[in-house]
């Protein structure tokens, strides 16, 4: 394990945070500084909750990957019936983010709808 310092570190997270926001992968991020996607998912865990949604997303994709034993690389996204196009989007990008590629956006009824007749 590599001691990184504090100062750095705080660096490292300034620009996660600016390159998640302009919509660069974790691991694009992580490569950039030269430390591992897991240890930057780590130290962004650690942050405010002003940065909820953030955490939110790192947390998502570790539940998922420890759920499944390996890595998500696709995924059938569920939305609210009632998001719009620019909420729909922003999920593509909140999975492109995670490196999770959408295969598709499929509504919440019609997910309950598959999961009944299956």
């Amino acid at each position: 394990m590599t001691l990184i310092p504090l100062d750095r570190k705080a660096n490292i997270l300034e620009d996660a945070k600016e390159r998640i926001l302009k919509n660069h992968t974790l691991k694009q991020v992580a490569k950039t500084h030269d430390i591992t996607k897991r240890t930057l998912n780590t130290w962004l865990m650690s942050l405010g909750d002003e940065y909820q949604e953030l955490r939110q997303l790192c947390i998502d994709g570790m539940l998922a990957e420890s759920f499944f034993g390996e890595p998500i690389e696709q995924a059938v996204v569920t939305v609210p019936a009632y998001f719009d196009d620019n909420q729909c989007s922003a999920t593509k990008d909140a999975c492109r983010i995670a490196e999770i590629k959408v295969a598709r956006l499929v509504n919440e009824p019609t997910a309950a709808l598959l999961a009944y007749i299956n």
